[in-house]
């Protein structure tokens, strides 16, 4: 499984191949486990693009994109930062019993919310990557609810 960003707008020119170089042209991060769900944010204020990915192992896996990003020379690119929910995440916390259905980004601020089948809510303050891709996350709070979390927006 896999995270393709892509800027699809290009598909749009009045080619017949258009779509195909567009899909061809995505920059792609490998994910251990299906992806389930995605959300796009910009994390610092119109700092870096994020995609908040939530997989179906309970991990979300935070990706980085834009020109000029990972070996991108031209065009797009995309790097993971990290990934939320695996062993190493001991300081974050973060992690979903079950599969994570649905990411949304605020619009106002870094955080970032995960819901899972689970009935939890993980919201987490999101930093600014540095140049080396080293990103920090940090729980902020979590919430249990009764059943699987469908759907959750910021207001």
């Amino acid at each position: 499984s896999s995270v393709a960003v892509c800027q699809w707008g290009g598909a749009l020119a009045p080619t017949d191949d258009a779509a195909a170089k567009v899909v061809d042209g995505a920059a792609r991060v490998r994910c251990d486990a299906p992806v389930i769900c995605v959300g796009c944010g910009q994390v610092g204020g119109g700092g870096a693009s994020m995609v908040a990915a939530g997989c179906m192992d309970g991990s979300v896996k935070l990706v980085e994109y834009g020109a000029g990003v990972s070996d991108a020379t031209s065009g797009m690119g995309a790097r993971l930062l990290k990934t939320l929910g695996d062993d190493s995440e001991a300081t974050t916390g973060i992690k979903h019993a079950k599969y994570v259905k649905v990411v949304a980004w605020s619009a106002s601020a870094s955080l970032l919310a995960s819901a899972s089948a689970d009935g939890s809510i993980q919201l987490s303050r999101v930093g600014q990557p540095d140049e080396d891709g080293t990103v920090k996350v940090e729980k902020v709070q979590t919430m249990h609810l009764p059943g699987s979390v469908e759907a959750m927006c910021f207001l």
